[in-house]
């Protein structure tokens, strides 16, 4: 026994830093409606990009082998439906849903500040959703993005956060949507967001019909 141990502190040695970046992680953890499988993510270094591949895994909770749902190293923050048929997930900074019977994904927003952390309406017909706006243009998405052009070509002379031209606070404040009248994916993802807005001072979480 002795000499078992002591071989064993031998081959006990810490990790290399290769190693360590070549280590996959995974996170954000969600259990199906049914408790029949779990959506991960699972992230690894690149280091060509020096930044982290992250794709959805999907395991049985019953036991079996996890496998890849997506494989385009840019996919986070899976959600459920309420139902289970289908997966809320952010890829490339955008909102995409896909059906678990199949078929193709489709893109619900293409918004220049982005969309994050969506999360489904209990009776599945709301997305909820951050997004870094302008509030000061009322959260036009056109308004957002000539507001972000201009910012990127220089902050104000007092290195206020100000845009030099629009003068538009370029900090992302959160806006509202309290509906949006989208009767089909195609239309929540090219239409521009009106109607009633709320602004607070964090971030803008956004809410999306669906119908």
């Amino acid at each position: 026994m002795p000499s078992l141990l002591v071989a064993l502190l031998l081959a006990a040695r810490p990790f290399t830093p290769e190693e360590l970046l070549a280590t996959r992680r995974a996170d954000d953890v969600q259990v199906s409606p049914d408790g029949k499988w779990a959506s991960v993510t699972v992230r690894g270094k690149n280091l060509e990009t020096n930044k982290d591949d992250k794709d959805i895994w999907l395991l049985p909770v019953g036991g079996g082998a996890a496998r890849p749902f997506t494989r385009n190293a840019s996919s986070e923050h899976a959600r459920w439906s309420p139902d289970g048929k289908q997966l809320l997930i952010v890829r490339e900074g955008q909102l995409w849903i896909y059906d678990l019977s199949g078929g193709d994904a489709h893109a619900l927003t293409a918004l220049s500040g982005e969309a994050d952390g969506g999360v489904f309406s209990p009776d599945g017909r709301f997305i909820a959703f951050t997004s870094e706006v302008y509030p000061e243009r009322g959260g036009d998405d056109g308004c957002n993005k000539e507001c972000a052009e201009k910012a990127d070509g220089g902050a104000g002379s007092a290195g206020d956060g100000r845009s030099p031209k629009g003068g538009a606070q370029v900090s992302g404040v959160h806006a509202r949507i309290v509906r949006v009248h989208a009767k089909s994916f195609h239309r929540a993802r090219n239409e521009s967001f009106p109607l009633v807005m709320e602004f607070t001072n964090s971030t803008c979480a956004c809410l999306m019909a669906l119908f």
